[in-house]
């Protein structure tokens, strides 16, 4: 007799088949993100904690030093007393150079440096490989007056300053496009411009332009340090808010809500007019300063371009965004600096092979009678 019933399928269902795929997307989803939770702790994050300066560190005892200090005149300066290491050495006036009173060679071409941390030479290994003391190899007479964390304020002072005793036959200002398009930062005798410290350099003055001590400076920028504390006291709605404080209680969760809600918030998308224009206004009167300066002398004004780490880069820090204003003063821009050129983040200064094309790069220029047009170039 046969059987009234069909063999069952033992097949699984397409229903059971997509239950099924759904389970292990999800067990596969759990597993990755608890991977990933692992290894942010292991590196030491902290749920509810982004941190928002990348130079900044918590210590446990703050310590701060006087290799960098402000003068008599407002200028932020290398201490010559420090004691720095053999490779590096200050001149009486302050900088990494030579002497500014030793008259040099009547036959050698004579520049004055006008820049930040990149004329300085950091990065370089050793510092000597820095681009200013690589054109000084090549038979220049190198005045370098380039000083971390300085803008075009105080280039100006420096060149107006230093351009009629040293009489240099180019003066040449290195600016970054990373920092140099900022309102002036102070200048006030022995307020130094910032603290050298183990929690890294500490910018001197608050948001109110108020000068802070170093133990200030410290409490000043931990407390403002945590990128989250913003995200976590955003008014949301009840259901926001409670993803909020559950995302929080993990170090993955943390960074997804607050990518999204800070960080991209924090970074530069666009600057109104107005303030464009007086951040442009500032940095023209800078320039124009200096070029006075070179031109009291006789001296060929040159304006050269560092741009900034590739993964740096935003809308304003672009070539394309200071286009006109770079034209403007026939600004030299390199085409060829690629990420392998600069340090990893967050160290966005040139390593050797950056400094060793950006000197030839200066080198060229320097072959040419006159400053041209700015073109765009992979390096914008």
């Amino acid at each position: 007799m046969k059987s009234q019933f069909k063999p069952q399928n033992k097949n699984p269902s397409a229903g059971g088949k997509f239950i099924a795929n759904i389970f292990l997307l999800l067990l596969s989803t759990v597993l990755t993100l608890f991977a990933v939770e692992t290894v942010l702790r292991l590196m030491g994050k902290k749920p509810g904690y982004v941190p928002r300066y990348s130079r900044f560190k918590f210590v446990q005892r703050l310590e701060v030093d006087s290799s960098f200090c402000t003068d008599s005149e407002g200028v932020f300066k290398a201490n010559r007393y420090y004691r720095w290491t053999d490779e590096i050495s200050i001149n009486s006036d302050g900088f990494r150079s030579d002497e500014f009173t030793n008259p040099p060679p009547a036959n050698k071409r004579k520049i004055l440096f006008l820049g930040d941390s990149f004329a300085w030479g950091s990065s370089a290994r050793p510092i000597t490989k820095c681009f200013v003391d690589l054109i000084r190899q090549r038979g220049f007479v190198t005045f370098n007056t380039g000083i971390p964390g300085t803008d075009t304020n105080q280039y100006a002072y420096l060149a107006e300053k230093y351009a009629t005793p040293l009489k240099p036959d180019i003066v040449a200002v290195m600016i970054y496009l990373g920092n140099d398009f900022i309102a002036p930062r102070p200048m006030l005798p022995f307020k130094n411009l910032y603290h050298v410290t183990n929690a890294r350099f500490l910018y001197a003055f608050d948001d109110k332009g108020n000068y802070m001590t170093p133990q200030e400076a410290y409490q000043y920028y931990a407390a403002k340090s945590n990128a989250a504390a913003e995200a976590q006291n955003r008014e949301d709605d009840s259901f926001k808010s409670t993803l909020r404080q559950l995302l929080m209680k993990t170090v993955t969760g943390t960074y997804l809500w607050v990518s999204g809600k800070v960080v991209k918030q924090s970074m530069f998308t666009g600057v109104e007019n107005d303030t464009t224009k007086r951040l442009y206004d500032q940095a023209r009167k800078s320039l124009r300063r200096i070029q006075a300066a070179a031109n009291k002398v006789g001296a060929r004004f040159m304006l050269f371009v560092i741009p900034v780490h590739p993964l740096k880069k935003n809308p304003f820090n672009s070539v394309q965004y200071h286009l006109d204003f770079l034209n403007e003063f026939n600004a030299y821009i390199p085409d060829f600096l690629e990420e392998s050129d600069y340090m990893k983040l967050p160290n966005a200064h040139f390593n050797n092979s950056g400094h060793r094309k950006y000197a030839d790069f200066i080198l060229k220029a320097l072959e040419d009678s006159k400053g041209g047009e700015v073109k765009l170039t992979n390096g914008g």
